[in-house]
């Protein structure tokens, strides 16, 4: 399975994976209304190409993954109302390996559109297939959560309670674009719940 078709089951959220690729300076997407745990922050998204992956006949297409790089500081944070003036820092050019969280897509509202302003994308919510209309990328379905360490990381962002950043939650992302031809492919799990929960003959079992 290639990321961009690969689904995120709930239970795999939040696990730490690793990519090597390249960010794409020039999609620079900012998501505006976020709520951390110190209150309300602007975080900068980057498209991130995964390069060593793909590089044979059967995958041509590298995939790109959005890439959660953290909230602004506040300096920044405040002037990215009027992005013509922002001081955003742009991620690190060439090759580099990241460490990051898995996530689940969001769902945009209708009510709030991707616009362009000042050569970015400014969202609401990190929601691959608004921004792939918004960008003209092919985005995989999911997207990363730096962390604070990590080239192009911008600031921390807390974890959930009761989640875990020890290495042994590490994976590959190589993992995604294998789980076509595992048993427990991730695509085929979350099609299968979907159909339980509607089945009524499975509901009672």
């Amino acid at each position: 399975m290639h990321p961009s078709d690969a689904v995120v089951a709930p239970e795999d959220e939040w696990r730490k994976v690793t990519a090597r690729g390249r960010f794409l300076p020039d999609h620079r997407v900012i998501v505006q209304g976020r709520m951390d745990a110190g209150g309300g922050s602007t975080h900068v998204v980057s498209p991130f190409v995964v390069e060593e992956i793909f590089d044979d006949d059967d995958n041509p297409t590298p995939p790109i993954i959005l890439i959660n790089r953290g909230p602004l500081d506040e300096d920044s944070a405040s002037d990215a109302d009027d992005l013509s003036t922002a001081s955003i820092p742009a991620p690190p050019p060439g090759t580099v390996e990241i460490t990051a969280h898995l996530r689940q897509a969001e769902q945009a509202s209708r009510y709030a559109p991707a616009r362009s302003e000042s050569g970015s994308v400014v969202v609401s919510a990190i929601d691959p297939v608004q921004l792939s209309d918004a960008t003209g990328l092919a985005l995989a379905p999911f997207y990363l959560q730096l962390t604070a360490d990590q080239p192009g990381a911008l600031g921390e962002l807390p974890l959930p309670s009761g989640e875990s950043s020890s290495p042994h939650f590490s994976y590959g992302v190589q993992w995604l674009a294998l789980a076509a031809a595992a048993p427990l492919a991730l695509g085929a799990l979350a099609r299968s719940d979907v159909r339980r929960e509607r089945d009524p003959l499975t509901q009672r079992i």
